[in-house]
């Protein structure tokens, strides 16, 4: 493990520390035994750190929580959650974005990842993001994001500039197997190249805002219903303009869990090394709202994107 890993294993560990000292003060136990008491998470975070040789990233367009978008992603998954108590997905402790490249990333090349998206020389300083239809016909709910050059461009410019830092390899996801030919072996061949199964032509932008693998037809239905119907809410919106890249440790669902680096797209070329805020500690993604839902999260899950559906 290279000593920028060592760095980010200490400071996540100083992070939490800093943050609950009276709480870890509270949960010694003896001199002998100094337990301190982390939610399940954390620990099992730098655990997956610890022992593996390969850290699942999500670099993406990440929404601002100022932003009409952060909004509608946010009050859509509340309300998935009126709706159904087997909702697995809150944005209490996970951060709503836009996925451009998804995989698992060599823990030796980490340094080198960042430093090359760092100095991505990229076209566009702002992104226009527009909602074009719903889907939650899989166990997935989510927003589609009409895709244009922009979108395409960043993503295919992002995953051809860091596939030589990826991990060899990868497996491919179960439901890649369930598509017909010619698109099953085009996702698979990605797999085996690039480490992810949607890329270049098989991208398709979207906001994940909920999952609950209760399969009922009505469960869908009503799913469906509230993601049209948080459109049309005060607040809410279709449309929005996002300058901003991030990347996050992914958890369970697919879901970004800690901030690691932010990428301000509207910096010049030759961008100020101060407009890339590299965290070394991992931001967590930690009560952006109050809502009833704030279970621990396991993290590391490979995400299995469902087949969209037309609008």
């Amino acid at each position: 493990m290279n000593e920028s890993y060592h760095y980010f294993n200490l400071h996540l560990s100083q992070h939490y520390h800093r943050h609950h000292t009276t709480a870890t003060h509270s949960n010694m136990r003896t001199k002998n035994s100094q337990s301190i008491s982390m939610p399940p998470f954390i620990l099992a975070l730098i655990l997956i750190i610890s022992v593996t040789k390969a850290l699942e990233l999500d670099i993406h367009l990440k929404l601002e929580t100022s932003s009409c978008l952060f909004q509608t992603a946010l009050e859509a998954n509340q309300n998935l959650h009126t709706q159904s108590s087997t909702e697995q997905i809150s944005f209490h402790n996970t951060l709503p974005h836009v996925t451009l490249y998804l995989t698992k990333f060599d823990d030796e090349s980490i340094d080198q990842l960042m430093d090359t998206l760092k100095h991505l020389k990229l076209a566009e300083q702002v992104i226009e993001i527009e909602i074009d239809g719903v889907n939650a016909n899989g166990a997935y709910a989510m927003y589609h994001i009409l895709n244009h050059d922009s979108i395409q461009s960043l993503s295919d410019t992002i995953v051809e500039s860091t596939k030589s830092f990826i991990t060899p390899n990868q497996h491919v996801p179960e439901w890649v197997y369930d598509l017909p030919e010619p698109r099953r072996s085009r996702k698979i061949e990605y797999v085996e190249e690039y480490g992810s199964p949607n890329v270049f032509d098989e991208f398709q932008p979207h906001i994940t805002v909920g999952y609950d693998d209760d399969d009922g037809t009505s469960s869908k239905i009503e799913r469906r219903k509230i993601l049209w119907d948080t459109l049309d809410s005060d607040g809410s919106c279709k449309h929005d303009a996002v300058g901003t890249v991030g990347v996050g440790v992914v958890g369970e669902r697919g879901t970004v869990v800690y901030e690691l680096m932010v990428i301000h797209l509207n910096s010049d070329d030759g961008r100020d090394q101060s407009q890339h805020q590299w965290h070394d500690h991992a931001t967590p993604v930690l009560g952006r709202k109050n809502t009833e839902e704030g279970d621990a999260l396991e993290p590391a899950a490979q995400i299995e994107y469902s087949i969209m559906e037309e609008k």
